[in-house]
C-alpha cells in the first residue's frame, strides 16, 4: 500500500485569486517537467535510491511552498494541506475507492500507457470536491521494466478562499502579458490607448490582485525566473535580461526584497 503522510500548515491573505491559482497550476507543471527530464534524477532512479529522491522531491514542494508563500501568492492565514503519496501503480488501483489522488492518476493515466511512454514521465493533476481544490505533482517510472512507480505530492486549499472578481477587470491580465519594460512603450501608454484612465487602472489592480500592476508584474518574472535558477545553467546575467529585468542587480534586488538570496537558491541542473 502507498505510504500517506500528512502535514497542516498556515497560509498571510484571506483570499486566492483565480488568475493566481492559475498561474500556480501552470507553475507546478513546468517545474515537474523539468524536474524529470533532469540527469540527476534519472541517475537516482536508476542507481534505485528512492529514499534520495523522495527527498528531492519534498525540498522542492517546500521549497517553491516558501518561495510563494513570500511573495504572498500563497496565504498565511487559511489552512492548506499538504501529503506524499507513493507506491506502485497496482497499490494506487487499489485504493482509488477511498483515495481520491489515486483514482485520478489511474483515471488519467493507463499502464499501458505509462508503459510505453518515456522512462520517467511527469505527472501533473488537478481535481476538485465541494470543499477544496486539489493540485497534485510527481513523477513516475518504469522500475525493471516489471512496474510502475509513483511518487507525488499533494497540496489542497478550501475554495471558499478563492476570489473570482469582477469580469470588467480581466483586462488587467491582458495588460500584464503585453507589457515589456525594457521597450519604449510606457504603461501609462497602454492603459490609455484602451480609453481608460491610469489612477483607475491601478484601483483595478488593486481591486484584482491585491497588489500595483507592476509589484505584481515583477512577482510573475520572479516565477519565471526562478523556472531557468533551478533547472539550467544559464548565468544570473542571462536570466535577468531573459525574463525582462534588465540586468544583474535588478534580478538581485527583487529577489532579496522578497527575503531569497540568489546564491543560495539551488541550481538542480549543476
Amino acid at each position: 500500500m502507498p505510504l500517506l503522510s500528512g502535514l497542516i500548515f498556515n497560509l498571510n491573505r484571506s483570499v486566492m485569486n483565480i488568475h493566481i491559482i492559475s498561474l500556480l497550476n501552470y507553475t507546478a507543471e513546468q517545474t515537474i517537467n523539468n524536474f524529470s527530464r533532469l540527469h540527476s534524477v534519472k541517475n537516482i532512479i536508476d542507481s534505485g535510491d528512492i529514499d534520495i529522491l523522495s527527498e528531492y522531491i519534498k525540498q522542492l514542494a517546500d521549497f517553491y511552498i516558501d518561495f510563494l508563500q513570500k511573495i504572498n501568492f500563497l496565504p498565511l492565514d487559511k489552512p492548506f494541506y499538504k501529503r506524499s503519496l507513493f507506491g506502485t501503480y497496482d497499490s494506487f488501483n487499489e485504493i482509488k475507492h477511498t483515495d481520491p489522488l489515486a483514482k485520478e492518476v489511474v483515471v488519467c493515466f493507463s499502464e499501458k500507457e505509462l508503459f510505453e511512454m518515456t522512462s520517467i514521465t511527469p505527472i501533473h493533476i488537478r481535481y476538485s470536491d465541494p470543499q477544496n481544490l486539489y493540485l497534485a505533482n510527481g513523477i513516475s517510472w518504469i522500475e525493471n521494466k516489471r512496474k510502475i512507480l509513483f511518487h507525488l505530492t499533494e497540496l489542497s486549499f478550501p475554495k471558499h478562499i478563492v476570489k473570482v472578481p469582477p469580469h470588467r477587470l480581466s483586462y488587467v491580465t491582458e495588460i500584464l502579458e503585453l507589457y515589456d519594460p525594457t521597450k519604449k512603450d510606457l504603461l501609462r501608454d497602454l492603459v490609455t490607448s484602451r480609453g481608460i484612465y491610469y489612477n483607475q487602472f491601478q484601483k483595478d489592480c488593486k481591486e484584482y490582485w491585491g497588489d500595483t500592476f507592476y509589484k505584481f508584474f515583477m512577482k510573475k518574472q520572479m516565477i519565471e525566473a526562478l523556472d531557468d535558477i533551478l533547472f539550467t545553467k544559464q548565468s544570473f546575467n542571462d536570466i535577468a535580461i531573459r525574463h525582462k529585468f534588465v540586468n544583474y542587480t535588478n534580478l538581485y534586488r527583487t529577489f532579496i526584497k522578497h527575503g531569497l538570496i540568489l546564491n543560495e537558491i539551488i541550481r538542480l541542473a549543476n
